[in-house]
């Protein structure tokens, strides 16, 4: 699972800080960034808050970090733009991040 192409896709659609995406899941802006870096796996409840805090569901949200298998590979680069897309598609709002 590809959690740091999620992330940081959401982030980056939403137009949040790490400290942002941070507040929404109560935890640090260092965790979500290493989270980005691929350093750390996020807990499902720090991924069902993103998503709650985001407005992204779940099921966009495991779209996201889904990895291309071998024989798609040639096609990863049209599939990250789907992906983008589908996330331009989805609502603009996110919720009060809970502090």
């Amino acid at each position: 699972m590809k959690y740091n192409y999620a992330f940081r896709t959401i982030r980056s659609t939403k137009q949040l800080t790490q400290k942002e995406l941070a507040d929404f899941a109560n935890v640090s802006a260092g965790y979500i960034s290493k989270i980005e870096k691929g350093e750390k796996v996020p807990t499902l409840e720090v991924i069902e808050k993103i998503c709650e805090g985001t407005n992204i569901p779940f099921p966009v949200f495991a779209l996201l970090s889904s990895e291309a298998k071998p024989a798609a590979l040639k096609y990863e680069s049209e599939l990250n733009t789907i992906k983008r897309s589908l996330m331009e598609l989805l609502p603009d709002g996110t919720k009060e991040a809970k502090t």
